[in-house]
């Protein structure tokens, strides 16, 4: 009788052994696959990484060596030009007495008799002391102080317009 049950009833035949082993390869190698994708990309990321700094620090130096590579000044251009008279105009702001107006711009003369027309826009704030004013409330020789930003004419567009008393 114990002879028919084991001939009846094998617990695992040799088939099912082979599947649960090509399983188990199959997930294994999936798992190795998936981790050499892994570290290849981290390999790849880190090289980009390195190949970044090292563009910057390139190009931070070919910046502070510009002057000796290409024969500026020997302390370079900014000591060059601590020396000089300031001829740039701030972009940014003025301060200085209106000497013409033209609609929708001023004409400024600042402190070093520089003109700088300053356009000023429907968003224009313009102030005396606390009080808020009009656009029509600017007169020629009126001083003013003007910030704003600049625009691709060379002029101010002005945000802020503080008349002086």
């Amino acid at each position: 009788m114990d002879n028919n049950l084991e001939q009846t009833q094998p617990l695992v035949t040799v088939t099912e052994k082979e599947t649960v082993s090509k399983k188990i390869d199959t997930k294994k190698h999936n798992f190795i696959k998936g981790l050499i994708i892994a570290l290849l990309f981290v390999f790849v990321f880190n090289l980009g990484i390195s190949v970044g700094r090292e563009m910057e620090r390139f190009a931070c130096n070919w910046t502070a060596s510009y002057h000796k590579n290409f024969g500026g000044p020997q302390n370079g251009f900014i000591d060059a030009w601590k020396n000089q008279p300031p001829d740039m105009i701030n972009s940014r702001g003025i301060f200085g007495k209106i000497i013409q107006i033209n609609g929708d711009s001023l004409v400024v003369q600042s402190q070093d008799n520089k003109e700088v027309v300053v356009a000023v826009a429907s968003d224009t704030v313009v102030t005396r002391l606390r009080d808020q004013l009009d656009k029509g409330a600017l007169k020629l020789n009126d001083f003013l102080v003007v910030i704003g930003n600049p625009d691709t004419n060379g002029q101010i567009t002005a945000k802020l317009i503080r008349i002086l008393p």
